[in-house]
């Protein structure tokens, strides 16, 4: 038996706002070990929002082009409106929604505020991200994407996007490292101390319609008593052996030219791609079959052993002299890989790729395609490509490790007992409080439709037991939340 305690995508959630507290465990026949996983805390699941009540968790921003709903699950047919709990929030479009706009805010409680705004503050590499689920009726459209900000002044933020890359009718997931967006400004609250989320949209609808948010949380990648470490695995020193190979254009290596170059953030050189067409093109891609480690990583581990781990790179878009630049986007393209950066109008940016939440098994590969509005030449800069294990290194006894911005009390299994047709998890607990357990054969299965399989009442200590008598399957995710 392997057993991964709090690991997966729903590992050690923490419901603010609500009296609902998770924490999970992974079963599989393959190994012994027992390892501790990340933390989600939920920012906002619209469950305890009403109708009339709605206007003090959404509010109209710069487009007055839609409307705004609580979702239940079940009042319409289901097409993965709700991936937590009961409700989502649900956006009405009053017209086709076929240009730009900043849309609306979901303003987050006080308690969830103070918890991303320590995040963001955060000085621990690679370690917060934001994810929301949103699912986007098809109504005629080709196209569709979802920019997204933090804070009131979007300037905190770069208005990187989400796209749906066609997929309608069921949810997609957003994943931003807090760390990629920053644009270098205060994280600013709005009037009432309250965070803001600005969600804007565009896409090519013939028809108005509907779209659905749910599942805003935020994943801490550490834990206590490791932190991480980086492994580079790619500075383009050696073009012959770079995981970076060209695709519908030319890459070159970039020499440095002085101490403060900003085209090379790693050693003496960096990959120039030479980009000569706003029209959508694969200009490279990134191989990972090139590199013993990340192949090593994405084959020999389950996905939700991979959430501490990122792979990141830094880049520059650099237009000539003559060329004008309108817009430009950066598409790194993998298989359930959706965020888009914008453009950076000249400035350094990092892209940073959970390794947990892609699908890598039929394509080991990102490609990097370019879009923008421009007629000429733009140069894009590749460097620093590596690997960072948020929970590489175990601290000597004693130190001192990163306090998780997320809450530690919350059901965490402590042990486990199981024989060939049964199961016990021992966890912590509180007394009088009521816990539920849900079972799923698979991790990516929506809140919603997991099954509960258990209740327990807590005992009078601080720990509870509760045993399955039925038959262990080869895989099997658990999560144990207050009722």
């Amino acid at each position: 038996m392997r057993f991964c305690l709090g690991s997966g995508r729903f590992g050690k959630v923490f419901q603010l706002g609500a009296s609902r507290m998770f924490g999970s465990l992974l079963l599989s026949s393959v190994a012994s070990t027992l390892l501790v996983g990340q933390t989600f805390t939920v920012l906002e699941s619209f469950e305890t929002v009403e109708e009339a009540t709605i206007e003090t968790v959404v509010a109209e921003w710069t487009a007055a082009r839609s409307r705004y709903s609580i979702f239940t699950a079940g009042s319409r047919g289901d097409r993965g409106q709700v991936t937590d709990g009961a409700k989502s929030l649900q956006i009405s479009l009053t017209e086709p929604l076929n240009s730009w706009g900043e849309d609306f805010q979901v303003i987050l409680s006080a308690d969830a505020s103070s918890r991303l705004k320590d995040a963001f503050e955060s000085l621990d590499p690679h370690r917060y991200w934001i994810l929301y689920d949103m699912t986007f009726a098809e109504a005629s459209t080709g196209w569709a994407n979802n920019p997204f900000w933090i804070g009131t002044d979007i300037r905190a933020t770069h208005g990187d996007q989400l796209e749906f890359n066609g997929t309608f009718d069921e949810p997609v997931t957003a994943v931003i490292s807090l760390d990629s967006v920053k644009n270098g400004q205060d994280l600013v609250a709005d009037e009432s101390g309250r965070i803001r989320l600005g969600f804007g949209f565009n896409s090519n609808s013939e028809d108005s319609g509907h779209m659905w948010i749910d599942h805003i949380r935020l994943l801490d990648t550490y834990a206590p008593g490791f932190r991480p470490t980086e492994t580079l695995l790619d500075g383009y020193e050696d073009e012959a052996e770079s995981i970076l190979v060209p695709s519908g254009a030319e890459v070159f290596p970039y020499d440095r030219e002085g101490s403060d170059d900003p085209n090379v953030t790693e050693g003496n050189v960096s990959a120039r791609v030479e980009i000569n067409s706003g029209n959508t093109t694969t200009t490279s891609i990134l191989d990972f079959t090139l590199s013993d480690d990340l192949s090593n990583l994405l084959f020999e581990k389950f996905p939700e052993e991979r959430l501490n781990h990122i792979l990141a790179f830094d880049y520059r878009v650099v237009p000539d002299p003559a060329t004008s630049v309108s817009w430009f986007l950066l598409i790194p393209q993998a298989g359930g890989l959706r965020l888009s950066p914008t453009w950076a109008d000249g400035a350094s940016r990092t892209y940073s790729i959970n390794l947990g939440l892609v699908d890598w098994e039929q394509s080991p590969q990102i490609s990097l395609i370019t879009q923008g509005g421009f007629d000429g030449f733009v140069d894009l800069y590749i460097d620093n490509i590596r690997l960072i294990d948020t929970q590489g290194e175990l601290l000597p006894p004693g130190t001192e490790a990163p306090s998780p911005a997320a809450p530690s009390i919350r059901p965490e299994i402590q042990s486990i007992v199981t024989s060939a047709d049964s199961v016990t998890l021992t966890f912590s607990s509180q007394p009088n409080v009521t816990y539920e357990i849900l079972a799923s054969e698979s991790i990516a299965t929506i809140r919603s439709q997991w099954e509960k399989v258990g209740t327990v009442q807590g005992d009078t200590g601080t720990t509870s037991r509760w045993s399955l008598s039925a038959p262990v399957l080869d895989k099997q995710f658990f999560i144990i939340q207050t009722e």
